[in-house]
């Protein structure tokens, strides 16, 4: 098996390299600042060379077929040919266009026999894509063929292990020895790759790290890499403080949806719910939510699910929702899950079973669902379904109040202001209630301010009092209203009405 890595090409040099040298395709790095014009070039010379009964032309043009015009119809076509020529490199792409459905109806048995094919020609192409399917339901046969990809420095396969490594996935967890597969990789100019490499800086939450990983995400976007340009965005949304706008944000995310990428079509649809980097939205949001449910991406399921839930935009619809629900459960959607176990909590449009809605929420906490957590702790505090315990409510209320839930950071305040499971303390309790209040949670807001009204667990300040009635008071609370109000007559006066 010959797998030569790491030339870097014009397209002048592009068709003789490939003619005069046993090389695949994948192995060839196009260089050039315009890349489309580049690729335009060698769909043409992979086009003049056709049906010269040279069948290394031909799989040239279904390389180009493949990877530029996306003709698959056509592509099919080719493939089939070449394959009654017994070329074996055609059973690789024929095994994508089965794997995907692309021009062809998806069949993963068929596309695992023509993986196979190629890989016992010797195929490192196919050998990848045939150990990735064998590994699933025999790992130790996986990893042998997946190891014979590493060793002809396959760099997809070098990708995928990294990605195996980083998440502890058929291999044993181990971030460094990711990062260097991933690195082995990109030195071949793997896009997949440098992008990992990227999301591993990011991680690194320093600002030199940033600035790095756009790089590295700007150098692939060039080449047309639709999760880097998401990536740009997500950067330009989250790091203000590298004096970046979300209005770019919004952007970038148009570029990376126009190829498709579904995380930059969903947050599109959460730019406009949200109102972020655009005028708020919720037609033109529901509308990017529910032009992926069809791919089941779980996100927008979910999302979807919501919008009927509450009647956003669309007729409210409990029952439609839980279709949403469910189906985006089946792909682990850690909110959905919870959702469902709402449902049958509450009895909408099921019979009401607190078992079984314990066990969705159980699930739920499982995969850190800040919401579900808290859940399991009211089930918990009330002795729901599992027998009372303040200690273990406390325990769930902490993890969802350290996940930022709002309702749970206030919950966890109240523990420590009374005592409940665990040692009483005024200072703490304080703390969380200022967690919740900046949240907009009102009734943390209310309980920070009483707090600094009556000097518990810090010294009186009627002006920080006021500030967080003020926040509870925005939602409309007639307690911190009324509060305000007393406030405003009785101790700050004139000055506090000019305000």
């Amino acid at each position: 098996m010959k797998y030569e890595t790491n030339f870097v090409i014009n397209q002048n040099e592009f068709i003789d390299l490939y003619k005069n040298q046993d090389l695949h395709p994948h192995s060839i790095v196009i260089e050039n600042s315009d890349y489309r014009k580049i690729q335009n070039e060698i769909v043409k010379i992979a086009f003049l060379n056709l049906n010269k009964n040279d069948l290394k032309d031909d799989f040239l043009y279904v390389f180009c077929l493949y990877e530029y015009l996306k003709d698959y119809n056509l592509l099919n076509e080719m493939l089939d040919k070449l394959i009654d020529n017994d070329f074996v490199y055609a059973h690789y792409y024929k095994g994508l266009c089965y794997k995907y459905g692309y021009g062809i109806e998806q069949n993963l048995e068929l596309a695992f026999k023509h993986f196979k094919i190629g890989y016992e020609a010797n195929d490192v192409c196919a050998c990848y894509e045939y150990g990735l399917i064998v590994i699933e339901t025999d790992e130790f046969a996986g990893k042998k063929i997946l190891d014979i990809c590493e060793k002809v420095n396959y760099p997809e396969a070098l990708n995928k292990i990294g990605e195996y490594f980083l998440e502890g996935e058929y291999f044993p967890k181990n971030e460094e020895l990711g990062k260097d597969f991933f690195r082995r990789a990109a030195l071949q100019k793997n896009f997949d790759a440098l992008y990992n490499i990227g999301v591993q800086m990011i991680k690194e939450d320093k600002k030199a790290s940033l600035i790095s990983a756009l790089g590295f995400f700007d150098y692939i976007a060039k080449r047309y890499h639709a999760k880097a340009i998401y990536m740009i965005g997500h950067i330009y949304e989250t790091t203000p403080e590298l004096g970046l706008s979300p209005i770019d944000a919004v952007e970038w995310y148009k570029k990376s949806a126009e190829l498709n990428c579904f995380e930059a079509i969903f947050a599109l649809g959460r730019c406009y719910e949200e109102g972020i980097g655009v005028k708020k939205d919720l037609e033109k949001s529901f509308a990017y939510y529910e032009s992926l449910i069809n791919d089941d991406y779980p996100n927008a399921c979910y999302k979807v699910g919501c919008f009927y839930f509450n009647g956003i935009v669309v007729d409210e619809d409990k029952k439609k929702a839980l279709n949403f629900f469910e189906k985006a459960a089946l792909k682990e959607n850690s909110e959905s899950i919870n959702m469902l176990g709402y449902y049958y909590e509450n009895g909408i449009v099921v019979k009401k079973d607190l078992e079984k809605a314990y066990e969705y929420y159980k699930k739920s906490a499982e995969l850190e669902n800040s919401e579900a957590l808290k859940n399991i702790g009211l089930f918990y505090e009330q002795g729901i379904v599992v027998e009372q315990s303040n200690n273990e409510a406390f325990n769930y209320y902490k993890k969802s109040a350290e996940l930022n839930n709002s309702e749970a950071q206030n919950y966890l305040g109240q523990f420590y202001f009374n005592g409940i499971g665990v040692e009483q303390d005024e200072k703490i309790a304080l703390y969380w209630f200022i967690k919740g209040a900046k949240n907009n949670n009102i009734s943390a807001a209310f309980n920070a301010a009483i707090c600094y009204e009556e000097g518990i667990g810090t010294f009186v300040d009627y002006g920080e009092a006021v500030k967080y009635y003020k926040i509870a008071a925005s939602k409309d609370d007639q307690d911190a209203l009324k509060k305000i109000d007393t406030f405003k007559k009785n101790i700050f006066g004139k000055w506090v009405k000019k305000q």
